[in-house]
């Protein structure tokens, strides 16, 4: 059966960030994005494992984006995100 895929728009994303990633030319998420956003976005932890180029680095960028985003705090001099990868 045929599955309707997401947009970007279907996520609780703010409105800046979706037109940036628009502006870039991504209006649909990848596979691994779309299997992963609603969940990262509610602040859970998940593993993901896909080929190279399938998207998994907007698949955790977008959700650190996005809550920065919401939450600026400007003033706070500490860092507002950690990203560790093996090479």
């Amino acid at each position: 059966s045929y599955k309707v895929r997401s947009k970007f728009e279907d996520f609780d994303l703010p409105v800046e960030l979706l037109e940036k990633l628009k502006n870039l030319g991504y209006e649909t998420p990848f596979e691994i994005q779309e299997k992963t956003l609603k969940h990262t976005l509610e602040g859970k932890d998940l593993v993901g494992k896909a080929f190279t180029g399938s998207g998994k680095t907007l698949a955790f960028a977008i959700p650190i984006i996005s809550r920065i985003m919401k939450h600026p705090e400007s003033d706070n001099p500490y860092p507002k995100c950690l990203v560790l990868t093996p090479t």
